[in-house]
C-alpha cells in the first residue's frame, strides 16, 4: 500500500501471492519493490550536477570493469547493477563518499518494472 494510505515500503515486503493480488485489486497503481535480500544494488545516478556514471568509470579504470550482472533503468533516468549479496556491503548514500553511487543492501530496497515514477 501506498505509505499515504498506510504503507510502510520494505516493512510490507511479502511473497504471499493471495496478498499481493489483494493489493494490485485494491491499488492497481501500485509500485513493485525488491527487498535487496539475496543481492544489493549498485545505484548509479545522474543528477544536480553529479555524474555518477562518471565516478564508476573512473573507479573502473582504476580498478577494472565490473562483472557481467542484471540491470535496469530507473525512474529517473539512472541504472542500477544488480549483484549477488554480500555482508559487506552494506545500505549507503554517496557510497563511501563516492558522488552519485548509492548501494542498496539488506534492509534496502529498489522499485522494480513494471513500476511507474
Amino acid at each position: 500500500a501506498k505509505k499515504e494510505k498506510g504503507g510502510k515500503g520494505v516493512y510490507d515486503a511479502t511473497t504471499d501471492t493471495s496478498r499481493i493480488h489483494k493489493w494490485w485489486d485494491w491499488e492497481p497503481d501500485c509500485n513493485v519493490g525488491l527487498h535487496a535480500v539475496n543481492f544489493w544494488v549498485l545505484d548509479i545516478d545522474r543528477k544536480a550536477g553529479v555524474d555518477g556514471h562518471a565516478t564508476l568509470t573512473a573507479l573502473c579504470a582504476q580498478y577494472g570493469k565490473l562483472p557481467r550482472c542484471p540491470m535496469q533503468i530507473t525512474g529517473g533516468g539512472g541504472l542500477q547493477m544488480l549483484f549477488l549479496a554480500d555482508a559487506r556491503v552494506k545500505n549507503r548514500v554517496n557510497a563511501n563518499k563516492l558522488a552519485g553511487l548509492d548501494v542498496r543492501a539488506r534492509g534496502g530496497y529498489v522499485a522494480a518494472p513494471p513500476s511507474i515514477h
